[in-house]
């Protein structure tokens, strides 16, 4: 996993559930690839170089990841990089990932001006013993490349372990 997925999974009440924030903040473009490949945001990718710090001060850790291009032909390459700071019962995050131009297919003809893809992702929660209180914040532009297209996500999640055997959680994305 990218460490951008790995921060959102962190704030996430229903990952890989049909309540899963992923749903909104991937920006998923598989159209524009033929391949099977994912082409958005939040993805797990192959070929890649990782690394992850042990924590640091009892309470921070970092996570670089490059996938870098492959082959003469290929115009992919990706970067994604976290750092989070969890101690006691608080956590915030801070993360960033860039797409290259050809990351979602799209290389553009010559002259054609393309941008690589951004993201930007702010976590923060509280768990205490019986509750927790988790939230995202995301900023994406150049979408697939195209300058003119970006976007906004956040969300808000909350749960509550009402007896030891049932936890009543909701959010919204």
């Amino acid at each position: 996993d990218t460490p951008i997925k790995s921060l959102g999974r962190s704030v996430d009440f229903f990952g890989d559930r049909i309540g899963d924030g992923r749903n909104v903040t991937r920006f998923d473009i598989n159209y524009m690839d033929d391949s099977d490949r994912p082409m958005g945001f939040d993805e797990r990718v192959t070929d890649m170089i990782m690394y992850k710090t042990p924590k640091l001060a009892e309470s921070v850790v970092v996570a670089l990841q490059y996938m870098p291009e492959e082959g003469k032909d290929s115009y992919m390459s990706l970067f994604s990089g976290s750092a989070v700071y969890d101690k006691n019962a608080f956590m915030v995050g801070v993360g960033y990932e860039m797409h290259d131009k050809g990351y979602f297919g799209y290389t553009g003809a010559e002259g054609d001006e393309t941008d690589s893809s951004n993201i930007f992702h702010a976590v923060a929660g509280y768990t205490a013993e019986k509750f927790a209180v988790k939230g995202l914040f995301q900023t994406v532009s150049n979408i697939g490349g195209d300058k003119d297209i970006s976007g906004t996500a956040y969300g808000l999640g909350a749960s509550f372990m009402a007896t030891p055997a049932f936890e009543l959680k909701g959010q919204y994305y």
